[in-house]
């Protein structure tokens, strides 16, 4: 569907085990403000904006998505590329000219 609703995917974090983050489709208004020269600033951005539940005792907020940490964030990035690869490979999309 082209339309972003109520739709969310649970992933389990690989390196905590027990732990869980969920995570709704990103929407084309998500990448207004987006800095390209900063990527992790725009990671970090994207994050704020995707995560709607996890695991954790503190309540999913802007500043406790900024807390954490490296390996975590750089999982999300993982499974972020890895979804919209998964789309573009769905939809008959392709990267290479």
């Amino acid at each position: 569907m082209a339309l972003i609703k109520d739709q969310k995917t649970r992933y389990d974090i690989p390196h905590e085990e027990g732990q869980w983050i969920e995570l709704r489709p990103l929407r084309n208004s998500d990448l207004i403000g987006i800095d390209d020269d900063d990527p992790y600033a725009s990671m970090i951005a994207t994050l704020e904006k995707i995560i709607v539940a996890w695991s954790y005792d503190e309540p999913v907020t802007p500043e406790t998505v900024r807390l954490l940490d490296m390996r975590t964030t750089n999982w999300l990035g993982l499974v972020l590329k890895e979804s919209m690869g998964d789309l573009t490979a769905k939809n008959g999309y392709t990267t290479s000219s």
